[in-house]
């Protein structure tokens, strides 16, 4: 009895007065993973784990109010030399702006459910490379890589609506803000 642990391609693990069974499931048994293609886009992974962060809180439906529309997805986009995040649910609008030298226009709506796994990822690597194939986002970097599906369907033009240069500043009593 050294302590020691010993386990079967059959997933028999046997060990100091124990023996168990781990359900084995052959690998042809699991769809093919997608193969991603790097975009050249390169950002800091912890940056990128950060922007992601600062949205996905906006693609949570809030319990507290029935039948609202909830759009469950991050709006990535990369355009004019910017990399953009954008998420929408009843009551927030979150966005996050990165520039990036990159001329380079593309798109994608990536489903809320694949947010957390993505941001542990990018924020695991000093940094991560965009990727793409016909119907997945990836990430890239020399750890390794992750993808998801994407979702179809068209974000909302919301973020067309925020002002960007809003000169005024409004200041209120905490209190009286939450009485409105």
């Amino acid at each position: 009895t050294s302590g020691e642990i010993k386990v079967s391609d059959q997933g028999v693990v046997t060990g100091a007065g124990f023996t168990t069974r781990l359900p084995v499931v052959e690998a042809s048994g699991f769809p093919a993973c997608p193969v991603v293609s790097g975009l050249g886009i390169k950002v800091s992974g912890v940056l990128f784990a950060e922007m992601l962060k600062r949205v996905h809180f906006a693609t949570e439906k809030d319990l507290h109010v029935d039948n609202r529309w909830c759009f469950q997805a991050i709006h990535l986009q990369v355009k004019d030399s910017r990399l953009q995040l954008a998420a929408s649910n009843e009551k927030h609008l979150s966005l996050a702006t990165l520039p990036i030298q990159s001329s380079e226009t593309r798109e994608y709506l990536i489903p809320q459910l694949s947010v957390k796994a993505l941001t542990s990822f990018a924020a695991s690597c000093d940094e991560v490379e965009l990727a793409e194939s016909d119907n997945h986002f990836g990430l890239l970097s020399e750890n390794g890589s992750i993808s998801t599906r994407l979702l179809s369907g068209q974000f909302p033009a919301l973020v067309d609506h925020i002002p960007r240069d809003w000169p005024h500043v409004i200041s209120m009593p905490r209190s009286e803000f939450e009485a409105t």
